[in-house]
């Protein structure tokens, strides 16, 4: 999404994509990686965080037609770690140059593989955490687990090196060890130096006694199992997969995997009998944040940016049919490139699929016994990302009636903290741990939480320019003249004219909504729009001043209307990994730019405020939660009307 470079490449190179937004194929990130190492570029031991496609001016990509020459970027994030320093670079795939190589002085990419893979050994050969270990009973370093995180917050670096910290579980011979914490014990290590620099050794705490494994052996003996539900397209898929682009009834889509982002939707549109529509340019995870409720200072530097500090594209997993998803999505791999600049290759990480959609619309006549209706169908498009103990679920729904919904999907293993209860006794609810946590097992309890997801919606209601952002309230009205039996309520639209009243805030009282319309009007004479209509939503639990809400700004409003701008895609900023502060979304509204009739970006944050329960243990069962952009006004009247059969 950097737009660094101006030129614009005469042609596409052999081995491109049909279109300029299809994500960089293997040979491409192959390709790539050989002209910065030409370019001399990739000495020491440079490592790649991150790579994507670099994509094009929004203008350009509006304005190209099929079989025009387009620009083919790479976008590269590199990490000297030898020198402790970190860049950024385009690489033009025609040309065959660096097109642009920046310094970022004081910059942190996020944790990378081989840091998970590599820095366990490091802290277990540290001899303090040794006689940590050693403290609990503990000596064979085989039994324990190391988690590697974020430093987290507040960041006070006690060195300019690249931070990172270790957690410690139980592992014995099993395999769940995110069941079983070492509670009071962490680490600080120098990830360039591999070096320990501190090792935490707190108070003593029980070893939970239970394992809790979730393989089928352990699960045993199942219940009985339910008879049989299939599902048959015997004519096969109603949409057609043509690349990236995907076409189902009326909707149009492209999509992409990326690496930090995960799924990306692009120019999303609605076929209106012949005239193609643009509802989204762009739609996207922008940032996430969880950030934990517990005191203790073992605890209170857990706030994971699970996008900007590790990456969710990177981290996503092979789905299975009949697990994770129906036994009639077709699974998509999505290519990518590990710490060293190899291909890598996730296999079946995307789903696309329809289901059933339940009834879309009914009436019976009850004078004349006429009955009227028709069910629905449902396009889905998804995947499944693992960051540690935490597993999300994030999906697209397309339905017929014009709403595009999205669905996240919570589970995988609380984190877990050691405590001395071994039960709930009578005085349950008193105590720093009580308070802050909900005991889920023998001598663990799961501290409060909250899971923030920003969604960056680039809404380009029929055409990117002319678009206009409201707010819409009800309210009852005061008794009077205009209100003489009571009863009378009305609903007000308030434009939202500049990014300095753009962070608005939820409202149970007025039902708040907020719409995007474009410069169409309908067949009614009103503006052609589309509406955000909010789920499960919250407050952060933060305390005025505190770093989260520096560094994580993007919470403290669950709605932000931003004036379209290249490079402003990440809400907490390119960069939050050891920041202190942010260059996100507070900063850019700070700029107090006209939203008037302009090209639109709307954010959203979904909250999850997470109260544990004893049945979300071992493993969570799914949490849904999302929302839903509802058309307001872009068709004349139900969309759905000329579906078939029904009566």
């Amino acid at each position: 999404m950097k737009s660094l470079v101006v030129i614009i490449a005469l042609a596409a190179p052999a081995f491109a994509a049909p279109h300029p937004l299809d994500p960089l194929s293997a040979a491409e990130y192959a390709k790539a990686v050989e002209i910065l190492s030409k370019a001399g570029k990739l000495k020491s031991e440079v490592l790649f965080p991150n790579m994507a496609l670099n994509e094009p001016p929004k203008a350009e990509v509006l304005a190209w037609k099929a079989g025009e020459p387009y620009r083919r970027e790479a976008f590269a994030s590199l990490y000297d770690r030898k020198a402790g320093k970190a860049y950024e670079a385009v690489v033009d795939l025609v040309k065959g140059t660096v097109a642009s190589w920046k310094a970022l002085p004081g910059v942190q990419p996020p944790v990378m593989f081989s840091e998970f893979e590599e820095l366990p050994k490091v802290v277990a050969a540290d001899p303090r955490w040794q006689k940590a270990m050693a403290r609990r009973g503990l000596t064979d370093m085989s039994e324990v687990a190391i988690d590697i995180w974020a430093y987290g917050s507040p960041v006070e670096p006690k060195a300019k090196a690249r931070l990172l910290r270790a957690l410690a579980y139980f592992r014995g011979k099993g395999k769940n060890f995110y069941a079983r914490p070492i509670e009071g014990v962490s680490a600080v290590l120098d990830a360039d130096a591999r070096k320990v620099l501190e090792v935490i050794d707190g108070d003593l705490f029980p070893l939970p006694p239970n394992a809790s494994e979730l393989d089928a052996a352990s699960l045993a003996p199942a219940r009985a199992a339910l008879k049989p539900l299939t599902i048959a397209q015997p004519e096969g898929a109603s949409y057609t997969l043509d690349g990236h682009e995907v076409r189902w009834d009326r909707w149009r889509f492209r999509w992409s995997m990326h690496p930090r982002e995960g799924l990306v939707l692009h120019q999303v549109a609605y076929d209106d009998n012949g005239t193609v529509r643009p509802v989204m340019y762009r739609a996207s995870l922008s940032e996430m944040m969880v950030p934990y409720g517990h005191p203790d200072g073992n605890w209170t530097w857990r706030a994971a940016f699970d996008e900007g500090e590790y990456g969710i594209g990177r981290y996503s997993g092979g789905l299975k049919r009949g697990v994770e998803v129906p036994e009639n999505a077709q699974l998509l791999d999505a290519d990518f490139v590990d710490d060293f600049g190899k291909p890598l290759l996730n296999k079946e990480v995307v789903a696309l699929y329809e289901r059933d959609g339940g009834m879309l619309w009914k009436h019976y006549d009850m004078y004349k016994g006429g009955q009227y209706g028709r069910r629905g169908r449902e396009l889905v498009i998804g995947f499944v990302t693992t960051i540690s103990n935490y597993d999300y679920g994030m999906s697209w729904v397309f339905r017929q009636d014009g709403t595009l919904r999205l669905e996240a999907d919570l589970t995988g293993i609380m984190l877990a903290k050691g405590v001395k209860e071994a039960a709930e006794g009578a005085h349950a609810h008193e105590g720093t741990d009580a308070r802050h946590a909900h005991l889920v097992a023998p001598n663990v309890a799961a501290p409060h939480h909250q899971h923030f997801f920003n969604f960056r919606l680039d809404l380009d209601v029929d055409g990117a320019d002319g678009n206009r952002a409201w707010e819409l309230d009800s309210r009852a009205l005061p008794p009077g003249p205009s209100n003489p039996a009571l009863n009378a309520f009305e609903m007000t639209e308030t434009p939202i004219a500049s990014e300095r009243e753009s962070a608005r805030d939820l409202s149970f009282a007025a039902q708040r909504k907020w719409k995007v319309t474009g410069t169409r009007r309908n067949g009614l004479g009103g503006a052609s729009g589309y509406l955000l209509i909010p789920g499960e939503n919250a407050p952060p639990y933060l305390s005025p001043g505190s770093p989260l809400l520096t560094r994580g700004g993007f919470v403290s409003r669950p709605v932000w209307f931003t004036r379209y701008a290249e490079g402003e895609v990440f809400a907490a900023g390119s960069y939050p990994n050891l920041r202190a502060s942010s260059d996100g979304l507070p900063e850019w509204t700070k700029a107090g730019r006209s939203l008037d009739g302009v090209d639109l970006v709307l954010w959203h944050n979904v909250c999850v405020t997470h109260a544990p329960r004893p049945e979300e243990w071992p493993v969570m069962a799914v949490h849904k939660t999302g929302f839903s952009l509802m058309p307001a006004g872009f068709f004349d009247r139900n969309p759905a009307l000329d579906l078939p059969g029904g009566e």
